[in-house]
């Protein structure tokens, strides 16, 4: 059976089209690598982008860098045998080059991958084509920005950033406070000895290290432990006595469009509806409520 003359797949291509810096050199991997036998251009991006990934879990990358081109070359050589030595470095070059390439949409200042920089620059001084190449992708790169499309600024190796305990419990009570406290107050759901303490309760039970690790748990998507805070409700409802409201009466308002949570209202510290791993969690919720009772 023939196939259809465009039933055809690039996955790699498109994904990669995304990336202004890929565009950028494309047409100059196809001039001076592919259409010399080499690698395509999503193939040497591939390679480049990998590279960069590697040196993200290395402590000295301006280091290990300066073995890269030695370890590309004899990782091609032996997937490419059919290749003589030169063209296999030419390839490791383009490499290189395009990881580079990469780097330099960095601009912060200083530039904390300035060394990887000189010494991947150093390596490519040693590239026959290194000049003809370079000036390529830079008449490519004007005639992209020309037609507005330019680089975006980034830092590939910049290490992704940790929340702390105290951004974890600052971003979780502004959540809180728009989808939880603020509709349960405003409906004048909470008792008059806990009114004004409300929401002081919920920053001191973020203020507990034990609790605010259970808070940091992604319960029903909701960037905060969602099952945790309606076991806490529950606790405030039915041994806190701090909110008037049913357990239906509380679902309704603040799940109005669905689905039903209210068996989630549990004071239970087992089974399946409960986010607490051991009472001493719940009586920490039971301690710090009847500190604020007025």
């Amino acid at each position: 059976m023939n196939k259809d003359l465009f039933d055809f797949q690039l996955p790699d291509f498109e994904r990669y089209t995304c990336d202004q810096q890929f565009v950028n050199v494309a047409d100059a991997i196809i001039k001076f690598e592919t259409k010399q036998g080499g690698l395509c251009p999503e193939e040497i991006w591939n390679y480049a982008v990998r590279l960069l990934e590697s040196l993200k879990h290395v402590s000295r990358p301006e280091i290990t860098v300066n073995r890269m081109f030695t370890h590309i070359t004899s990782r091609l050589k032996e997937q490419y045998q059919d290749r003589d030595q030169q063209q296999v470095e030419h390839t490791a070059f383009v490499i290189l080059f395009c990881a580079n390439y990469i780097l330099c949409a960095n601009e912060e200042e200083p530039d904390p991958n300035q060394e990887i920089i000189d010494n991947i620059s150093k390596m490519l001084s040693q590239m026959p084509d290194i000049v003809p190449l370079f000036e390529y992708v830079e008449t490519m790169e004007d005639e992209q920005e020309a037609k507005g499309y330019s680089v975006e600024p980034r830092n590939v190796l910049a290490k992704p950033h940790v929340e702390t305990q105290a951004e974890a419990a600052q971003r979780i009570m502004g959540l809180l406070k728009q989808d939880i406290i603020s509709p349960i107050v405003n409906a004048g759901f909470v008792l008059q000895p806990y009114r004004k303490e409300f929401e002081n309760i919920w920053e001191d039970i973020l203020a507990d290290d034990t609790l605010l690790a259970l808070m940091r748990k992604d319960e029903f998507g909701k960037k905060y432990n969602l099952k945790l805070v309606l076991n806490i409700l529950g606790v405030m409802t039915y041994n806190g006595r701090v909110i008037t409201a049913s357990n239906n009466k509380l679902d309704k308002m603040l799940f109005p469009n669905g689905p039903t949570h209210y068996k989630f209202f549990t004071t239970e510290t087992e089974g399946s509806f409960s986010a607490f791993n051991s009472d001493t969690e719940q009586s920490l919720v039971k301690s710090i409520i009847a500190r604020h009772k007025n």
